[in-house]
């Protein structure tokens, strides 16, 4: 955990730090990203990462009745060197080089006595590292899951919507099972 990795950062809202990356770092940062890119295929209704963004996923939920919209709170923040280091070593080998790129992709988080680390945002290779570790929690795969079974899915960051035609009971089981993964995925 290098935090001359920034060149300054600044707290958008309480407890929501911006890093703006050092020249060096948005380089590695970028090596990074096209690196993941390269490695993982994203899940197709992680619209972020997809050609036409926010508008392509509210439109793909038109014709549905029920509607659930969540919200990670502090998303980057959950997302802690061991996460990171964790799901990149799945497509990372060996372990060292996996644990080289979440220690220099994460930053301590500020008013914390240098105890924590979070993936910082504004760094280049931030949001792809943050989906990463959102497709393999208990939470990401729950996604799968809903995506398989008559459920419309989309996830644009940290903000996701889940529609369907299904019963009003059908919706509540999926909410409730939904905020059930987030928990024991510490993404609430």
């Amino acid at each position: 955990m290098n935090n001359t990795q920034w060149a300054h950062r600044f707290e958008l809202k309480p407890d929501c730090w911006v890093f703006v990356p050092t020249d060096e770092s948005l380089l590695y940062g970028k090596k990074v990203k096209n690196e993941i890119e390269s490695k993982w295929v994203t899940p197709y209704y992680y619209s972020h990462l997809k050609a036409g963004g926010h508008i392509t996923a509210l439109k793909s939920h038109i014709g549905n009745n029920y509607f659930i919209r969540a919200d990670i709170k502090q998303f980057f923040n959950s997302i802690n060197r061991t996460r990171v280091t964790r799901e990149l070593k799945l497509i990372f080998n060996p372990y060292k080089l996996a644990r080289s790129i979440a220690c220099n992709s994460i930053v301590t988080k500020p008013n914390s006595n240098g105890k924590e680390s979070i993936l910082p945002f504004g760094f280049v290779q931030s949001p792809i590292i943050a989906s990463l570790c959102l497709s393999k929690s208990a939470l990401g795969r729950y996604l799968d899951k809903l995506g398989s079974t008559g459920f419309k899915v989309t996830v644009y960051m940290d903000d996701i919507i889940i529609s369907t035609s299904q019963s009003y009971n059908t919706a509540e089981l999926a909410l409730s099972n939904l905020l059930d993964r987030a928990e024991r995925s510490r993404f609430f």
